[in-house]
């Protein structure tokens, strides 16, 4: 993965996610959940979600109002991250950790006390691991799932022209490359790719964006797994 180090105060703070609204980070994790529910069955009532990648937890506070009886775990390897979630999204349903899930010690952590999850959510997250890394990440997610749980995931597209530049963006890939990946690890994957108009998105921060479906080159990819392979 990257190096812990570099997703510290500066990168938070003046990089592009510090850059991004409040709103703006809510309202994607709604398009997600919404793709979510037109591609995939979510799994009832469930009990425990994970938010793989959670920074800040605008995102994961989200998923707390709309799974109001789930307990949500939060996970991030930045420690800066971590304690501004904690300190600007504390609630009763959600904890936040700081934790390499490449790690065997860190992944016990969540295994111990966890066990396992109905749902693990991941946005903007993937394309920070390196490509070597991005299949022992995935299988660790999948253990960390029930057997018919669900990995609901969104990551940039390495094929569209108009991505913006991001030194840690080290681990994009095409639609075509993330399925076979996923496919290696999961029984069930639906994965297409949309496309939001330039400029507007960062200026609609209501709940509501336009995107359409683009085959090959949409911006964003978005991912649904169902049902872990025998690990």
């Amino acid at each position: 993965m990257v190096k812990k180090n570099i997703f510290n105060k500066d990168y938070f703070e003046e990089g592009p996610y510090g850059k991004q609204d409040i709103h703006i980070i809510r309202r994607n994790y709604k398009i997600l959940l919404d793709n979510a529910k037109t591609a995939i069955s979510l799994p009832n009532n469930p009990e425990r979600i994970l938010d793989f990648g959670c920074a800040f937890g605008a995102g994961t506070t989200f998923l707390s109002e709309q799974f109001q009886k789930a307990h949500i775990v939060g996970v991030d390897i930045s420690e800066y991250a971590r304690k501004r979630a904690q300190s600007n999204y504390e609630r009763e349903n959600i904890n936040y950790y700081c934790l390499d899930l490449c790690r065997s010690d860190h992944l016990n952590v969540l295994k111990e006390k966890y066990s396992e999850f109905d749902l693990i959510f991941t946005r903007d997250t993937l394309e920070h691991i390196t490509l070597n890394k991005q299949e022992e990440v995935l299988a660790t997610l999948a253990m960390l799932l029930k057997e018919n749980g669900m990995l609901i995931a969104q990551t940039p597209n390495k094929l569209n022209p108009i991505l913006h530049k991001d030194k840690t963006h080290i681990g994009l890939r095409s639609a075509e490359s993330w399925k076979t990946l996923f496919q290696e690890i999961f029984r069930e994957v639906k994965i297409f790719t949309k496309q939001y108009l330039p400029i507007i998105w960062q200026f609609r921060k209501n709940m509501e964006l336009f995107e359409f479906t683009l085959p090959v080159f949409g911006c964003n990819i978005y991912i649904f797994c169902k049902g872990r392979k025998s690990l």
